[in-house]
């Protein structure tokens, strides 16, 4: 998303497409470390889905450290915003639209928003496999760098 954002012409669209799918890697990643039995991975593996969003939210949220339903917060807040950067919605094509003209009309704040989002799955991201092995110096430095920032609940 960074680089799509560095470049000269920002390649704002397809970063904001990407929100989604973070969001879900990470939600996905937190159910199968902590949530999937082995029958759940083994039907994984022979191409069946995971539950749907709300059931995986409802058992990671039954984790403790996870039960303050802030991933859920997120999910009710922004999904559908998600969804339609992914799936060239509203959200997508509005920010296509100036007064003047077709061209991007994505602002700082948005911009920013979506930067801080993703660095904050990330950096909980390398936390949880930090955590899964079981690397306490890596856990201990990824938690002090992810106390320097705040996840924004917004709706993008």
């Amino acid at each position: 998303m960074l680089l799509l954002l560095s470049q000269t012409h920002p390649l704002h669209a397809p970063a904001f497409a990407l929100l989604r799918p973070v969001f879900d890697s990470y939600l996905r990643g937190l159910w199968f470390a902590h949530c999937a039995t082995d029958a759940d991975l083994e039907r994984f593996v022979q191409g069946k889905s995971p539950p749907n969003m709300p059931a995986m939210l409802a058992a990671i949220e039954q984790i403790p450290g996870f039960d303050v339903r802030q991933l859920s917060d997120i999910y009710n807040r922004s999904w559908s915003a998600m969804c339609a950067y992914t799936h060239t919605g509203s959200q997508q094509i509005l920010r296509w639209s100036t007064s003047d003209a077709i061209q991007p009309n994505y602002s700082d704040a948005e911009i920013n928003e979506v930067i801080a989002f993703t660095e904050a799955l990330a950096i909980l991201s390398t936390l949880g496999l930090a955590t899964i092995a079981a690397n306490k110096f890596l856990a201990k430095s990824v938690l002090a760098k992810a106390l320097e920032f705040s996840i924004p609940f917004v709706v993008f």
